[in-house]
């Protein structure tokens, strides 16, 4: 049977050498180079710990209780639903080695060996990653008499960035789309820069120890990140800044170099493994195999979903994505960005400078992706596309009732234990008892 690696980053978004050949990042270019890049990603939720147990539970974050950040209350209804207790029941060896962010303990999670260097002072270095991979390497070296399951993350490329080094020059750099081009954002970007060249270096790492353990033509190894990197507008929004991320899949029989325009949604990648695997699927999951775009299908579904919930503070969202067009739902009354839902950083200041966190939204949106890829221009209401927002809505409201999502009746859940922000709040980590919920 296959084994199976999955490497994930913080923050990264589709911000990769295989999506934008301007970030250096040669290990990412090559697993591409040599299996299938999925241009047309999304998860499911733009949020570090939900995202993370959508994807590890194939199910929507309104259906696996993780309605927010693990290390502020929020946990999975149900941890044999992780993918990891999956495994160990297809007689699979498991190990975690790294970042995982879908549970507040590792010991909480249901792999048989665990790796996660000590923190100094809380703190996530370069000697921590640095710790994780040499385990993780050593692990791959160690003679192994069932297939494994390899979860191997990083912190990078979360905030704080590292200084650049002088590999990135800032002012010779083009920020991202969306971005304003100041002195200040040129700075910020360029630590994100540093950032994704050594979480590359770390990944070359784990796939040469692949190589030289032998293993690479029985080994499935999957790239991807949990949502958008973390600037205005992008993670913690159903923006596709925010939801889009990298998604690379390197399967034996399957390693073609290819790129896949197919709208896939990391829901997908649950039924996926089961099915290159001959695992029999569980009746839980929500995605659909991404097999048959490996055997050279077009596309598997027609269109993708995602939701926020909880982050630093409240802020009810949901969205239905189609090849063509995009509908967001907004709940509870919050229609501004919320403040403390996007993580410090000097490009945060410029933004807050200008009144990005005065502007509002409507209630509903609906955008044309194909010629507004920026998602400026709100059509809902524009008359000329009733008929776009009815069918949006419809979208929706099926995908609701299908998954039980009950936000519009009911809004968000309290969950006793949490440690939530209100939305008026400033500081996300002042301490402040009138600053929680």
């Amino acid at each position: 049977m296959l084994n199976i690696i999955y490497i994930h980053t913080h923050d990264s978004g589709r911000m990769t050498g295989p999506y934008d050949p301007m970030f250096p990042t040669p290990n990412l270019n090559a697993l591409a180079e040599d299996g299938i890049t999925f241009r047309q990603a999304f998860c499911a939720n733009p949020t570090c710990s939900p995202s993370r147990a959508c994807l590890l539970t194939g199910t929507y974050a309104h259906q696996n209780g993780m309605w927010g950040l693990a290390h502020r209350g929020f946990k999975l209804n149900d941890v044999n639903q992780h993918m990891a207790a999956w495994f160990n029941e297809q007689g699979y060896e498991t190990a975690l080695f790294g970042m995982q962010h879908e549970a507040a303990r590792d010991e909480e999670l249901p792999y048989q060996h665990m790796y996660v260097a000590p923190r100094i002072n809380g703190v996530y270095t370069e000697q921590w990653e640095a710790d994780n991979v040499d385990h993780a390497a050593a692990f791959l070296k160690e003679k192994h008499d069932r297939p494994f399951f390899m979860s191997v993350g990083f912190f990078h490329t979360h905030l704080p960035w590292p200084e650049h080094s002088d590999k990135v020059d800032p002012d010779r750099l083009r920020v991202l789309p969306g971005i304003p081009d100041t002195e200040t954002t040129r700075l910020d970007f360029s630590g994100y820069m540093e950032s994704v060249m050594r979480a590359d270096s770390y990944i070359g790492r784990v796939i040469d120890a692949v190589h030289e353990a032998g293993l690479y033509e029985n080994t499935i190894l999957m790239f991807t990140t949990d949502h958008g990197v973390a600037l205005p507008g992008m993670k913690c929004t159903l923006t596709d800044a925010g939801i889009g991320v990298s998604l690379i899949l390197s399967v034996p029989g399957y390693r073609t170099g290819r790129v896949s325009d197919a709208l896939v949604s990391q829901i997908d990648v649950f039924p996926t493994f089961c099915d290159l695997i001959g695992g029999e699927r569980p009746d839980w999951l929500e995605g659909v195999s991404l097999l048959p775009i490996l055997q050279g299908e077009k596309s598997v579904r027609d269109s993708i979903y995602a939701e926020i919930n909880y982050h630093a503070a409240r802020n009810p969202q949901r969205c239905v994505r189609t090849k063509r067009y995009k509908y967001i739902r907004r709940y509870e009354n919050i229609l501004q960005n919320v403040y403390v839902n996007t993580d410090a950083s000097g490009t945060k200041a410029v933004f807050e400078e200008n009144g990005f966190f005065e502007q509002q939204h409507h209630a509903e949106e609906l955008f044309d992706v194909m010629l507004d890829p920026q998602e400026k221009n709100d059509l809902s209401g524009n008359p000329a596309y009733e008929e776009i927002l009815k069918e949006m809505r419809s979208l929706m409201k099926d995908y609701q009732t299908r998954t039980g999502d009950t936000i519009a009746e009911t809004g968000l859940p309290y969950i006793p234990g949490m440690r939530v922000n209100k939305v008026t709040c400033r500081n996300v980590s002042s301490g402040d008892p009138e600053e929680y919920e």
